[in-house]
């Protein structure tokens, strides 16, 4: 089916409780993977590099948002890096090295340094025509280098040999006073991670965002609702609002 067909819209309006679902209702929907479900919709999105981008990927799983304004800011995210070239360069295991090096006794050799410097870089491109949660993000990168400890750091990546001098001062920052701030880099990179994997994987598999509005009243209003999971299903429309807010579901399907 093409995207229009799969499309489908969400209502929404500043929805205040929380999202709520028991145990038995995951399981039935296969959401996580369990001893009924070999699959799961976890799954699907999961395409995560790091170890911290699923950890991520699971904590929205789990809780889901229900504000409007925060849906709409992921949603941003997520439909940018569907329609951008912006591929992520970590991976397991230079983030596990620095998160390890990180809790390390001093070591003053050159692959720590290497290893922290390139992931810094990584951490500093510039999404120019990002939507606000990403430049926010941005920002939070560009404010670690303006503190005053961080200064030294730069002419340091680009200098072909590094002195002992060098390594230590470097090592103290990153695992001691700049400790605080090199993590809150890792976690960007995590939420990088996160949203590069939801957006490519549901852009394979042809699903479709949704749609919200603040102006409609509170209704969810769903077309072409599917599983992925159930080989050539039967698409059907929903729809919640005040009036009809309750929805059995019966049958195997």
């Amino acid at each position: 089916p093409s995207p229009e067909e799969r499309a489908f819209l969400v209502y929404f309006f500043d929805f205040k409780m929380s999202f709520d679902v028991d145990t038995q209702t995951l399981n039935d929907l296969g959401i996580f993977q369990n001893a009924y479900n070999r699959n799961s919709v976890f799954n699907l999105f999961d395409n995560t590099k790091t170890i911290g981008g699923k950890e991520k990927l699971e904590d929205i799983f789990n809780r889901p948002l229900t504000s409007a304004s925060l849906i709409k800011e992921r949603l941003e995210v997520i439909d940018y890096f569907q329609n951008s070239t912006f591929q992520l360069t970590a991976d397991k295991r230079s983030c596990d090295f620095i998160e390890f090096y990180l809790k390390k006794p001093y070591q003053n050799q050159i692959r720590p340094f290497a290893k922290i410097t390139r992931f810094i870089q990584m951490a500093m491109y510039n999404h120019e025509s990002a939507p606000a949660l990403l430049k926010n993000l941005h920002t939070s990168i560009l404010k670690t280098f303006e503190e005053e400890n961080f200064h030294f750091v730069k002419p340091l990546i680009n200098k072909k040999k590094l002195t002992i001098i060098d390594l230590a001062k470097a090592d103290h920052l990153f695992r001691h006073t700049g400790y605080t701030r090199i993590k809150g880099l890792l976690d960007i990179i995590y939420q990088l991670d996160l949203y590069v994997a939801v957006a490519l994987s549901g852009k394979a598999m042809g699903f479709s965002l949704p749609i919200i509005k603040e102006d409609e009243g509170t209704s969810l209003v769903v077309k072409d609702l599917f599983h992925p999971f159930i080989n050539n299903p039967v698409c059907n429309d929903i729809e919640f609002n005040h009036h009809k807010n309750v929805c059995f579901v019966t049958g195997t399907n």
